[in-house]
């Protein structure tokens, strides 16, 4: 997944992607990405920063 974070005052963006090998469907991937959001870190503990800088 890719989280776009922007910056309010200059409207920069920096993105960070995100991989999990044990999520297999894409509301299962989706859910996780909104447990991300909220904060909810033990719900997504399976995920892992990926070293990719380019977009997927």
């Amino acid at each position: 997944m890719t989280l776009v974070f922007v910056d309010p005052d200059t409207g920069d963006e920096r993105r960070e992607y995100y991989y999990s090998n044990s999520r297999v469907s894409d509301a299962d991937c989706a859910q996780g990405m909104q447990d991300m959001l909220n904060g909810n870190f033990m719900m997504t503990s399976d995920f892992r920063k990926s070293p990719v800088i380019a977009p997927m």
